[in-house]
């Protein structure tokens, strides 16, 4: 069995040793994982005998800003591979390049049969600059992808990005889920290896030129959602199995939605969850009993489960409206916390509700009494000093 090790990252903050070690000696960045990763096992995971997982954190709401083309090119097979985990998927880890830079963001070169992970909670996003250029470029690699936004901030020079190319290679593997593709010109997910196997299911492409581009490899897609896009789908081969999609123009597929707009909760702010009154894309997808490769959690970690799901990236989640009738007036560490709620349509209790604030999310100790409801927190460690300005916290039951 291969040996698992950890390695850590903060962006924009090199700790202690700066090593990526643990969470107090971690990687500044991508770049200082890259190189740390190669100084450790050369190019080879499987000789080492290593399944690595870099886990990266962003508590001071800082983007990872690379020279362009950061590699993690390794050997790797189904057991020894590589895994990027965010600590806190709510606080996205932001990776950018400088306008300047007509580079991809971060490429993976692996070998046939390696494995690439990336959860949730990662957002690549950058002025693109020159043609050809991917957010996330892919040799071989199988990659499995999800929670993950893209996003096209500028084109620059008459750039065409790609959100995630998969380029070369004879890998018949590799899934994207969950993710949101916003403003990709020549592809939000590109298949230009010869291969089949690629899986596209349940992500949103919003404004892009073409969306899915299977313009060598087929591609299989269930339950995406395309809003404003030139092209939902370009397929080259014509051997894709497109079914259960949602459009503002005209579906492929038996159980497809043609002609529907979506309001999503913020479009302007970059929140495409589904709204109250998005009901085409609500209850309209397969769901994971039918089809096992749909995801049994959304783009925020919500849970999927049924023969029946909703389209697109996020699950429509009803959350309940509440009123704060009074709280405690200081919030210290290793004290607790009290608030009385009232207002509250499904009852609050320790297993649904939170309290958050950025990185920090509180769940309450005890509740008591029934609308109103007495809330108690035990207030622990917090990222942020609770006299700092713009403090805010946001209480939600969910249903």
């Amino acid at each position: 069995m291969a040996t698992e090790v950890t390695r850590y990252v903060v962006a924009g903050l090199a700790t202690g040793a700066g090593n990526g070690t643990s969470e107090t000696d971690a990687w500044d960045g991508f770049e200082s994982a890259s190189a740390g990763l190669a100084a450790a096992y050369g190019s080879d995971l499987v000789a080492n005998d290593v399944d690595v997982t870099v886990i990266c954190s962003n508590p001071n709401d800082v983007d990872d800003v690379v020279s362009g083309n950061v590699q993690f090119n390794f050997v790797s097979d189904a057991t020894r591979g590589l895994t990027f985990e965010n600590s806190n998927p709510d606080q996205p880890y932001v990776l950018n390049t400088d306008s300047s830079t007509s580079d991809n963001i971060v490429e993976l070169t692996n070998t046939d049969g390696g494995r690439v992970t990336i959860g949730r909670g990662f957002r690549f996003e950058r002025d693109a600059n020159g043609s050809n250029r991917s957010f996330l470029r892919v040799n071989k690699a199988g990659l499995y992808l999800d929670g993950c936004t893209f996003k096209t901030l500028n084109l620059i020079n008459s750039a065409t990005p790609f959100g995630v190319r998969y380029n070369t290679g004879n890998v018949d593997q590799g899934k994207v889920s969950n993710c949101v593709f916003i403003g990709a010109f020549d592809g939000g997910i590109r298949m230009q290896g010869y291969r089949t196997g690629y899986k596209s299911y349940n992500n949103t492409f919003i404004g892009c030129v073409k969306g899915l581009y299977a313009q060598f490899g087929d591609v299989k897609s269930r339950n995406d959602v395309f809003q404003n896009c030139t092209n939902d789908i370009v397929d080259d081969n014509g051997g894709s199995d497109i079914d259960y999609m949602l459009t503002d123009g005209t579906a492929v597929g038996a159980n497809s939605v043609s002609s529907s707009t979506l309001t999503f909760t913020d479009a302007a702010n970059n929140d495409y969850s589904l709204a109250a009154g998005d009901t085409d894309a609500i209850g309209a997808g397969i769901g994971p009993s039918a089809d096992s490769d749909v995801p049994t959690t959304d783009f925020a970690g919500e849970t999927r489960s049924g023969a029946i799901t909703d389209l697109g990236a996020y699950i429509y989640v009803t959350v309940s409206a509440l009123t704060i009738d009074s709280t405690d007036s200081t919030m210290q560490r290793g004290t607790n916390f009290e608030l009385v709620c009232s207002g509250a349509t499904t009852a609050p209790t320790t297993a649904n509700t939170t309290l958050t604030s950025g990185n920090d999310t509180l769940t309450p100790s005890s509740v008591t009494g029934s609308d109103p409801y007495t809330l108690t927190f035990a207030v622990g460690d917090l990222t942020k000093q609770v006299d700092a300005t713009g403090y805010d916290w946001t209480l939600e039951i969910t249903l």
